[in-house]
């Protein structure tokens, strides 16, 4: 089989290769912001990195150069990924600060002590936060008609809305309707 470029095959806008240097550097400076929220480290760094280019790499062959430049389709990639690390840290706990390992402690019992106590008392301050903000998203979701519960579980997984469209399929107007119900019925509870 002979190699052929993007702009014999016609595809004058595609990238030989999905990581372009433009598109690199823009990964590791989102990679890099994302660094110190939801409890991310210095050194997810890398990781945050690797996957941000798998997931533009793995939507590299839906890229139309009609529709855009790579390099907005590229960011509009990342950012989308990056909101669903960011929920999905928040919906298995990741979020909650740990203890680091490096901590520097007196010799003495009484400092280890009060250190894991103090870790105890915060982990259990956010845990009760957590099944706080649970029980009153769950009730507002009581006062939901079951579509409306349909879509606000998917957006708690973390689909976004297009997603959520098409595997429930409803028009884009349906949607957005029973999403600004949703909306209005969040702003009306206890959690604003």
């Amino acid at each position: 089989m002979q190699n052929t470029t993007n702009e014999e095959r016609g595809l004058s806008g595609v990238p030989a290769e999905p990581i372009t240097e433009e598109v690199r550097k823009h990964i590791e400076a989102v990679a890099a912001s994302m660094i110190g929220k939801s409890n991310l480290r210095e050194c997810d760094y890398d990781d945050l990195c690797q996957d941000l280019t798998l997931q533009i790499v793995a939507a590299f062959p839906s890229f139309d150069p009609r529709r855009g430049t790579y390099y907005t389709f590229a960011q509009a990639v990342v950012s989308r990924n990056r909101d669903k690390i960011f929920r999905r840290r928040i919906r298995h706990g990741l979020d909650t600060a740990t203890v680091s390992i490096d901590i520097t402690m007196s010799p003495d019992c009484e400092s280890r002590l009060s250190a894991i106590d103090e870790y105890d008392a915060a982990e259990a301050r956010a845990k009760e936060a957590r099944e706080s903000l649970v029980e009153l998203v769950h009730a507002v979701m009581d006062g939901m008609n079951e579509n409306e519960r349909a879509i606000c579980e998917l957006l708690m997984d973390g689909l976004r809305h297009v997603e959520v469209m098409k595997k429930l399929g409803i028009p884009e107007r349906t949607y957005f309707r029973r999403f600004e119900s949703i909306r209005a019925k969040f702003k009306k509870s206890e959690l604003f």
